[in-house]
């Protein structure tokens, strides 16, 4: 099962798409700043969070939450604007900006974690 988080009006057919807002094709709408997410443990093979986690009040609680449902062998495709990008000061919606550093605690605790 694949995981479209974040999904906003990029809806994916064959995919599980959320948001925080409801719309057309958005299958569950929820509130990603609270934890946990209305999904099992170890549910979804692949997740794609598209130019999202960057809107998120502590952005290592969402990736924690998202290994969480995620199964122990899948694929998370994290697209984030680069802090040396235009794209990272477009949005005065960004709370953080990015530089793969950032996200070694992350995939650290995923070894760890499994």
């Amino acid at each position: 099962m694949r995981l479209n988080f974040g999904c906003g009006k990029d809806i994916k057919r064959g995919w599980v798409n959320v948001d925080i807002q409801k719309g057309e094709g958005i299958d569950k709408s929820f509130d990603f700043n609270k934890f946990p997410y209305p999904f099992k443990d170890n549910t979804f093979d692949y997740i794609l969070v598209d130019n999202v986690l960057e809107h998120f009040d502590d952005p290592r609680k969402v990736v924690e939450e998202l290994w969480r449902i995620s199964k122990p062998d899948a694929i998370i495709e994290v697209k984030v604007p680069y802090y040396h990008s235009a794209g990272a000061y477009n949005d005065i919606g960004h709370k953080h900006f990015s530089i793969k550093e950032r996200w070694k605690y992350c995939f650290a605790l995923k070894e760890v974690t499994q």
